[in-house]
Formats: C-alpha cells, sequence, structure tokens
C-alpha cells in the first residue's frame, strides 16, 4: 500500500523481483546459452521485447518443424530467416549491445556492470514498479556485494552462499516499524499494534 516500512529483521535481497533481475543478466553475460536468463533480459527494459514476440519467434520454429538445443537457438535461426521484420531486428540489436557489455565486464567489477545495467534502463523498470525507491535500495545492496569481484566470481560467491543477501530494510523517521513483542517492551512507541493476537 505504499506505507514505509521499517524492519528489525534482515530480508533476503535475492527473494525479491529487482534482484533476481540483475542476477539473471549478469548470468547472462557471464554465459550466453542459459535459455532463462536469456529471456529474461529480452524482456526486460533493455530488450526491449514482449512475450508476444517471444512467442512469435517460438512459434514460427515450430513451423520450420526443426528441434532447436535452446532458445537462443531458435532466435538466432528467426534472424536469419526473418531479418526485415521488428523482431528480428530487436534481436540483433540486443546481441550487439550484449557483445559490448561482455567486453565492458571483462575489465569491469560485478558492481559496474550491474550500474551500467541499471544506467541502461534496469533502473527506470525497477523504480517504476511499487515501492520503487525500496526496490532500489535492495539494489544498492547487491551493489555493494559486488565491488571487489568480478561478475563471474560474483555469480559464485551468490551461489555459494545460496542467494542470500540480508538487507535491514528501513523506511525512514515516519514508517511503521516491524518489531517482535519482545523487544518493543515498555512504552517506547506511542503506538503499538499486535498483529494476530486473536
Amino acid at each position: 500500500r505504499g506505507i514505509p516500512v521499517t524492519a528489525a529483521a534482515e530480508v533476503n535481497v535475492c527473494d525479491f523481483f529487482e534482484a533476481r533481475l540483475v542476477i539473471d543478466w549478469l548470468s547472462y553475460l557471464d554465459n550466453p546459452e542459459q535459455d532463462v536468463a536469456y529471456c529474461t533480459a529480452l524482456l526486460s527494459a533493455i530488450g526491449g521485447l514482449t512475450e508476444r514476440e517471444l512467442a512469435c519467434v517460438r512459434l514460427s520454429c515450430n513451423a520450420m518443424q526443426t528441434k532447436f538445443e535452446s532458445f537462443r537457438a531458435a532466435c538466432r535461426a528467426y534472424v536469419s530467416l526473418h531479418a526485415e521484420e521488428e523482431i528480428a531486428r530487436k534481436i540483433v540489436a540486443f546481441d550487439a549491445l550484449t557483445d559490448t557489455l561482455r567486453a565492458h565486464m571483462r575489465v569491469r567489477t560485478a558492481a559496474e556492470m550491474i550500474n551500467e545495467l541499471l544506467s541502461l534502463g534496469l533502473e527506470a523498470q525497477i523504480a517504476a514498479k511499487e515501492g520503487g525507491r525500496a526496490r532500489v535500495s535492495r539494489i544498492r545492496r547487491l551493489i555493494a556485494e559486488g565491488e571487489d569481484v568480478d561478475v563471474n566470481a560474483f555469480l559464485s560467491r551468490l551461489k555459494a552462499g545460496g542467494y542470500q543477501v540480508g538487507y535491514a530494510e528501513s523506511g525512514g523517521e515516519d514508517s511503521v516499524r516491524i518489531v517482535t513483542a519482545h523487544s518493543s517492551k515498555g512504552l517506547e512507541y506511542p503506538v503499538v499494534i499486535m498483529a494476530g493476537a486473536d
């Protein structure tokens, strides 16, 4: 409902849409043959494709009665057969951009790559969702994890840690503070709501 919240307990940043979006993008840049990460990137604000357009690619491949090992291979086949169509042009532009990003990835940290992805349109996509400010704050926490490592090492670190990145959310001074009954003892707060006490 857009009410700012401060929680004493940490949340896992990787459980949120925005973190999964960024992690999928980095995974795709690190290994372009991953279909889920590839589709996530295509459907993002940077990729600019829609679910309907991806379905057109798949249906076109079905019409060819050809079985492709990956969706990426299906996209390559689609581009070769339908080069003049808008979807093909979008895929070609996307591939050119990701080639450039992979070149950057060789000399930049994971944090720098996340910031570049944000500047290319992911930040606007994330901020446009409900609770955008909190979502961007969670991404900033993810960036802090990637300050000193390259993308591959960052993804390996996340995987080894079970995709757990703790973050104590803060909604600022005028926010609802969520705490346990034990930690709110005494007359510390002017208003206390005991949820689920029935």
